[in-house]
């Protein structure tokens, strides 16, 4: 019989999100709290480890792997990464979400060493609010890098925007509105309370009134898209559109039923929910040299601690760049 990661609800873990960094090139409002303390460099895990552990991963049914941060472009030989992963004979996809930024130097690398789909973090369309939002002045190089993804043939592209009150709410029907004459997948996420509490409270929307605003403008949109390929997102359209609209409701409604996800963060901690303060050492066991059946026991034990949902409460007290989004 065929060794599969279930967890305590039976619910089978085929999807492994690796952070590769802690750090970033930006500084988003919604991401860091007021004080960036990064992680050591050798307390990061090193490509090998992370090479061997989704390996090992493999053999249980892990078949998707994605990339993320921090900013996973801005740490080095990015494309040796892929191009191993991509080596496992089980992994049959490798995804990677980025700010954006850097892809105008990178979307060719990524393409060649067998990325297949991007997530591009996409907040506002405008200079001065992008700004206010990250904290840096690379709104441009964020467009370039969207330019430069379509042109080496990513698609769909999926652009991401956190859903902030006040800051770029403003914003939502023209955001909405990409999808129209591009095969872009834009999806709506709410604000969740990662590590600032009071931010989240002023700058909260909920994606019921993100997706009402968009209706008023272009009319009720249509259902579209399917699981596999829009996750825990639901996906519409504007009629007549080529691209999509997805809404992500990580606060106000359940997507964990369908959960088939595992993090392993940068500095080698298994964590089951990106919503609970859980996590497990597996940097430790790679480090003393323990054999594949305890790296297999620890993921297992750490599965048995997934809960059958998180409880949308505003108790996690990591940074989302630490953790990997």
């Amino acid at each position: 019989m065929e060794n599969i990661f279930k967890d305590s609800q039976g619910r089978i873990i085929n999807y492994l999100r690796i952070s590769v960094t802690d750090r970033c090139n930006l500084n988003c409002c919604y991401c860091n709290s007021s004080k960036r303390e990064f992680i050591p460099h050798d307390e990061i895990l090193s490509y090998e480890e992370i090479i061997k552990t989704t390996k090992i991963m493999s053999e249980y049914g892990i078949k998707k792997v994605r990339l993320t941060g921090g900013e996973p472009l801005v740490r080095k030989d990015i494309d040796f990464l892929v191009k191993e992963i991509n080596k496992i004979e089980k992994i049959n996809e490798i995804t990677l979400t980025t700010n954006g930024t850097l892809l105008p130097e990178y979307a060719k690398k990524l393409k060649k060493a067998g990325i297949k789909r991007l997530n591009i973090s996409l907040d506002t369309l405008n200079s001065e609010s992008f700004i206010k939002i990250s904290g840096k002045d690379k709104f441009n190089s964020v467009l370039d890098g969207i330019k430069a993804a379509g042109e080496e043939g990513f698609s769909p592209i999926k652009l991401n925007t956190v859903i902030l009150n006040n800051l770029n709410s403003g914003e939502i029907e023209e955001l909405a509105g990409l999808s129209i004459e591009n095969d872009f997948h834009i999806r709506f996420i709410e604000l969740m309370p990662i590590a600032n509490n009071a931010f989240y409270e002023n700058h909260q929307l909920c994606a019921a009134s993100v997706k009402k605003t968009i209706e008023n403008k272009f009319g009720i949109l249509e259902k579209a898209g399917s699981k596999p390929m829009s996750g825990p997102a639901s996906m519409y359209k504007i009629k007549n559109s080529k691209g999509q609209i997805g809404f992500i409701h990580a606060m106000t409604s359940h997507f964990c039923a369908d959960c088939n996800r595992i993090r392993l963060t940068a500095d080698g901690k298994i964590r089951p929910c990106l919503l609970e303060d859980n996590f497990f050492d597996l940097k430790t066991l790679l480090r003393n040299g323990a054999d594949d059946k305890k790296i297999i026991e620890l993921i297992n034990k750490a599965l048995l601690q997934k809960a059958s949902a998180h409880e949308f409460m505003p108790n996690v007290k990591t940074r989302m760049v630490s953790i990997g989004g």
